[in-house]
């Protein structure tokens, strides 16, 4: 049988799309989905091969707005999400992290520095997510730093080396505002969106 990669990453893409847009209607726990998307999308283990890697596609670059930088014994979450009303929520602008790079360090990126020993890259995020977290499985172990993204909802003031400090924003929840964000850059990744477009 014949399988059709570039038609599934179509339908995949559009899984991706229709989830933000219920997560910006306020459906929040659509982030959910958008995660396990993304894993169908990239991850591959011994056991099943992502559709990219069947596309022969897992070389190209892909949008990323991410970093975090920590301030004063703070992390501050710099394109993961922007405060906005007292609120953590996704950035959709850039600013002057607007970059394509490769695929696999996307992947790998670290998302959020909580202090020392818990830090979550992208593929920390979607994997526990999609397995742990209700995407395709529900698991009463979840890992740490991920259970403090759900818990997070200290306001912490940042305060810079310069001396001026900042308040944060409410974080509770970040995961699903971290999964939004990777959403969003995946939907605007030329490379991606060129894959269906030779079809």
């Amino acid at each position: 049988m014949s399988i059709d990669y570039v038609k599934h990453l179509q339908r995949q893409l559009g899984f991706i799309g229709r989830s933000c847009q219920l997560y910006d209607q306020g459906f929040e726990d659509e982030a959910i989905r958008v995660a396990t998307t993304i894993r169908v999308l990239i991850h591959d283990t011994r056991n099943s091969t992502s559709l990219l890697q069947h596309l022969d596609k897992k070389n190209i670059s892909v949008l990323s707005q991410s970093s975090s930088l920590i301030l004063g014994g703070e992390t501050f979450f710099l394109n993961m999400g922007i405060i906005q009303s007292g609120k953590f929520v996704p950035n959709f602008n850039g600013g002057p992290l607007n970059k394509q790079i490769p695929l696999d360090n996307w992947w790998n990126q670290i998302a959020f520095i909580l202090d020392d020993s818990l830090r979550l890259t992208k593929r920390d995020i979607v994997l526990v997510a999609s397995n742990k977290d209700g995407g395709t499985h529900v698991d009463s172990s979840i890992p740490a730093a991920y259970e403090e993204l759900i818990k997070f909802g200290n306001e912490p003031t940042i305060t810079t080396p310069q001396g001026n400090t900042y308040d944060g924003a409410k974080t509770v929840n970040a995961h699903f505002t971290a999964l939004r964000q990777m959403g969003h850059e995946l939907l605007n990744s030329p490379e991606l969106i060129g894959i269906c477009n030779k079809a």
